[in-house]
């Protein structure tokens, strides 16, 4: 996208600087002009392609919980019960439910009370069912690693699989260069100490595998293309958007996961407990949305990937090597001028 955009920006450049030139402008206009009608073409024709995928139903519930009663521990009982509530509304059967991230804001693993709820649930509805919290693991003699994490619950197991966020968002969930910028943890600003988590982890529904990709995990492509390599059918996406406030951040959040989706031709559910929840089908389109900061349920249909992408299969191969082409363009002139000085 970037180097379409760039491309079409040095043809306008080139066009205004020739303008004296009536033959180099109608060129640039008609590089410009193909520009525009080849991803135009090319569009019209994948997304007219019929697809006989096969597909999950899953419910996404928002609820709506400000971030200083998410993190007060005297509301707890408050938070589970907003949830539970929320879902115990699902009209129909469906699929997979999906929580927010920090749904549970608690070590949940610890909290025997909690823990029950959550399975209960899940074993009632009859229906698998993710969301977030935090985890830890016991290194010895008192001392542990924290994790932003995602707990899978299926009534079909008797266990819960469990997601370490891989992702951690600096100077947030940890300090880079802890030696150098460990003061920071002194300045109560509300810095975490989380462990970023190693495991590429796929959840595994009857209906198909998905990651559950925490936060801004989905901003980045080769983290979310490995997931897809390793046999994801689907994606879900779980946030907490609700420290942006009013403000661009949680619409800006959740428009990049429809690059993910079309860079992998994978559906993606997204579930943010201020919003903004939604499904984006494999072409990128939003097809089912909610508002932010409203309390909501959202159920809806995603097919399953039924294809690898070159992208998918090959990464960033031509970003790569667009830049080596770009430094060597550089070094060569460089080379010339030095040689011209002479």
């Amino acid at each position: 996208m970037s180097f379409w955009i760039a491309w079409i920006n040095v043809l306008v450049y080139l066009g205004v600087k020739n303008f004296a030139s009536s033959r180099k402008v109608l060129t640039y206009a008609a590089l410009i002009l193909l520009l525009f009608l080849a991803p135009f073409v090319s569009g019209i024709k994948v997304l007219n392609q019929k697809t006989d995928a096969k597909q999950i139903d899953i419910t996404l519930v928002q609820g709506n919980i400000p971030q200083d009663v998410k993190w007060d521990y005297k509301l707890l009982d408050y938070n589970f019960k907003v949830f539970d509530d929320l879902t115990k509304k699902v009209p129909e059967k469906v699929d997979l439910i999906l929580w927010p991230e920090t749904a549970a804001p608690c070590y949940l693993r610890a909290e025997p009370k909690y823990f029950s709820l959550i399975k209960s649930l899940s074993d009632s509805l009859q229906t698998p069912l993710v969301l977030g919290t935090n985890d830890y693991s016991v290194l010895g003699q008192g001392s542990y690693l924290y994790y932003n994490s995602a707990f899978y619950f299926d009534p079909y197991q008797n266990n819960f699989a469990v997601y370490n966020k891989i992702h951690l968002v600096p100077f947030s969930e940890w300090v880079p260069y802890p030696k150098i910028l460990g003061w920071l943890y002194r300045i109560k600003f509300g810095l975490s100490d989380y462990t970023p988590g190693k495991d590429y982890v796929l959840f595994e529904n009857p209906k198909g595998k998905f990651p559950a990709l925490i936060c801004f995990e989905a901003v980045f492509p080769d983290l979310v293309r490995k997931f897809v390599l390793k046999g994801a059918d689907f994606l879900v996406n779980i946030t907490n958007d609700g420290w942006w406030g009013k403000t661009a951040g949680p619409f800006q959040h959740a428009q990049i996961n429809v690059f993910r989706a079309i860079e992998n031709r994978i559906s993606i559910a997204r579930c943010a407990n201020t919003g903004v929840s939604m499904f984006v089908d494999p072409y990128g389109r939003i097809t089912q949305r909610t508002k932010i900061y409203v309390q909501d349920v959202l159920t809806g249909k995603i097919p399953l990937r039924n294809e690898l992408t070159f992208y998918t299969r090959y990464g960033d191969w031509f970003a790569k090597g667009v830049s080596l082409l770009s430094v060597l363009i550089l070094a060569y002139s460089l080379f010339r001028k030095v040689v011209g000085d002479r």
